[in-house]
């Protein structure tokens, strides 16, 4: 998917002012792509979560849970490449037997140029055969304004909101069709 699709609401996005056409767009959606982590990217994962911006978001996991996450056939831990380099990972839940799936954690090193929404969107794509019908779900923190405002903008509605130990709220949101 890129950015020269359609908007929600059904518009084409249009570059303002150019002197190619009305229909010409301009795609500035990053390239990535997803692959599943190994022991050897631990280092940039553990690097990723211990980063200040990234640690007030979530509840960083031990060396052990990603271990056993990488392994998991029930969790997709996935590593988000730009140009065969990492820029982020992305933790899936609930592939095959739960009633849903989580999206447990996405978390990207390089913010404000698009790699979060395209990460998401590979995400997305990368869950859809194992849907089957079940929902896709994630939680983001009420003060996690970016994060939200990019789910919601590819499809994720709130759905509930849950307090949290540290007295902020977890928002729930689905992934609508």
């Amino acid at each position: 998917m890129t950015n020269c699709g359609r908007r929600r609401g059904g518009r084409p996005r249009r570059v303002a002012g150019s002197s190619l056409g009305a229909n010409y767009c301009l795609d500035l959606t990053p390239r990535v792509t997803l692959r599943q982590a190994s022991v050897r990217d631990l280092d940039f994962i553990l690097g990723l979560e211990g980063e200040s911006s990234v640690r007030r978001f979530i509840h960083p996991w031990r060396l052990d849970e990603h271990l056993a996450a990488i392994v998991d056939t029930e969790r997709g831990h996935l590593i988000v490449e730009s140009a065969g380099l990492p820029v982020g990972f992305v933790i899936i839940g609930g592939l095959h037997v739960a009633s849903s799936i989580e999206v447990k954690r996405l978390a990207v090193s390089r913010r404000s140029e698009g790699f979060g929404r395209a990460a998401m969107l590979a995400a997305i794509e990368w869950i859809s055969p194992f849907r089957r019908g079940r929902p896709v779900w994630l939680d983001v923190y009420d003060d996690n304004v970016v994060a939200r405002s990019l789910y919601e903008s590819v499809g994720f509605a709130e759905t509930t909101r849950l307090p949290s130990a540290d007295g902020r709220e977890l928002i729930v949101l689905e992934l609508r069709d």
